[in-house]
């Protein structure tokens, strides 16, 4: 493993293993900043790390019961919610990384990051837990103090610097940022510094339009200067074969020009734009002009990026204790009309699916669901597409994400079943027809008992696919066994090994003995 790729994984499990930002906002919001993204981290790992301590106390031993249970229904498998929230507690009672604030993110017209984590570390003992769990893949920091822990990062457009103190984690690129801005935060900063604020965020899509118009500009005068770099090419290359055949060319060919040798390949523009020779018989392209008469930037023809974002010029995430709720700014009354009026009928369908799905729940969950789908409405707030969930209590907003996760999946139980019953049904007619062709094969006994041998097979195949999606390109039956889907491979009673063969979105498990087709 490359330098570059350990240190972005030590990168990845110091942030997560934080997952609080930093309370010197002033470290990571700029004036050149495009966006950024606030959460009261602190509060919300210990929100979490309550609820995961309470649900393991013996007396809860029921619900949480209740809640794996629910869990694989929905999502058979081995995960458990069970040994997750040990491992919360325990990494909590090792103290190396407590969140105790805010995470701040930002990211620059640079694309340069800015992250800054605020919670109590112990640097040594937290490099120690994160250098054990990469196992060989070991990294060396650039500083390694007491209290103070520093890697770089190279990246091919800047350096980042990942610093880990006692009183958190910052990952920088640079040291020559632009000032703070606050005018153009002040909203953000007013819900970061809400203390019901769970999480906040903000896009400046405005900035973001000109940026990419910049950007866009700046590529068409390299496409230009590309383009006019090669009428160099070709101008030299008319230039020689005027001087050999004492002749000028009245239409440019470059075949002509390729195959005297002045040219290795025929060349084009870089935009598409056609290349001839004008009246004066001048080399020109049809986008962008001549040497003596350059077409420059504004004046290509070409649809700029930020053209996709015209309606919008800001985008607000809020998340608090109480409420939660998306806006975006649109500059076009009409448009954000037509939004709001499509955007209540796309959710009164939804509630709709999602509370005949919810009836399957039991009845406290079931009203805690319908209170989560009342609460969601969509207006136009000004010249803001505002979609929002409020009255809720804390507890419910943290749940939300467990509640909405719930409900996709009830509403794709159905769809699920029907998957997993067409992937039976065709292991089955497989098996049937292997059955069938042996019963007009004649009567074999062996081969029949090979057929009822491999039944079993099939139907730990079977739940194999529909449990599991990330499978191997190819595996044989001792991946079954693997997997916890057969205690033992079967064999054939002729003493022949069976095989798993794979066609697309078909298996067959094919004995080389019966199966020669």
């Amino acid at each position: 493993m490359n330098k570059l790729v350990k240190l972005l994984i030590i990168t990845g499990l110091l942030l997560c293993a934080t997952t609080s930002f930093a309370k010197g906002r002033e470290q990571v919001l700029k004036a050149d900043s495009l966006g950024a993204i606030y959460i009261n981290a602190g509060k919300i790992f210990n929100l979490y790390l309550d609820q995961a301590r309470e649900l393991l106390k013996p007396a809860n031993a029921a619900e949480l019961q209740k809640i794996e249970d629910q869990l694989q229904r929905h999502f058979p498998g081995k995960f458990s919610f069970t040994g997750l929230f040990k491992e919360l507690c325990n990494f909590a009672d090792s103290a190396l990384c407590v969140p105790d604030g805010a995470l701040w993110f930002a990211m620059d017209e640079e694309l340069r990051p800015a992250i800054s984590v605020s919670a109590r570390i112990k640097p040594q003992e937290l490099f120690e837990f994160v250098q054990k769990h990469l196992g060989k893949n070991k990294i060396v920091p650039v500083k390694n103090q007491k209290d103070l822990i520093e890697f770089d990062i190279p990246t091919p457009g800047f350096n980042l610097t990942l610093s880990v103190t006692r009183q958190g984690v910052t990952l920088f690129a640079g040291s020559k940022r632009a000032k703070e801005d606050q005018s153009r935060w002040k909203s953000l900063f007013g819900d970061a510094d809400d203390g019901s604020t769970l999480v906040a965020a903000e896009i400046d899509i405005s900035r973001i339009k000109n940026w990419l118009t910049e950007k866009a500009q700046s590529g068409k005068r390299s496409e230009s200067f590309e383009c006019l770099s090669r009428f160099k090419i070709l101008s030299a290359a008319l230039q020689m074969h005027k001087e050999k055949k004492d002749i000028e060319m009245v239409e440019l060919d470059q075949s002509v020009l390729k195959s005297e040798g002045y040219i290795t390949e025929q060349l084009y523009c870089p935009q598409s734009g056609l290349y001839s020779l004008n009246n004066d018989k001048e080399l020109a392209c049809s986008i962008h002009g001549t040497v003596s008469k350059p077409v420059w930037s504004t004046k290509i023809p070409r649809v700029a990026a930020s053209t996709h974002l015209k309606p919008f010029e800001s985008f607000r995430a809020l998340i608090s204790s109480v409420k939660a709720e998306i806006r975006t700014r649109i500059n076009d009354r009409n448009l954000l009309e037509q939004w709001v009026a499509i955007g209540k009928q796309q959710l009164q369908a939804v509630k709709h699916m999602a509370a005949n799905q919810m009836g399957q729940l039991p009845e406290e969950q079931r009203q805690k669901g319908l209170k989560l789908l009342d609460s969601i409405k969509i207006a136009a707030d000004g010249d803001w597409l505002k979609v929002s969930i409020e009255d809720l209590d804390e507890k419910t907003m943290l749940a939300g994400i467990t509640g909405i996760t719930g409900a996709a999946a009830a509403i794709a139980e159905p769809y699920l079943k029907r998957a997993g019953a067409a992937i039976r049904k065709r292991l089955s007619n497989r098996r049937a027809k292997r059955a069938e062709a042996k019963a007009e094969a004649g009567s074999d006994k062996v081969a029949a008992e090979c057929v009822a041998v491999r039944k079993s097979a099939y139907d730990a195949l079977a739940n194999l696919l529909v449990d599991e999606d990330n499978l191997p390109e190819t595996f044989g039956l001792d991946y079954l066994k693997e997997k916890g889907y057969l205690q033992t491979v079967p064999d054939c009673p002729a003493g022949s090994k069976y095989e798993l063969l794979r066609d697309g979105i078909d298996f067959e498990i094919k004995c080389p003995l019966h199966d020669q087709d």
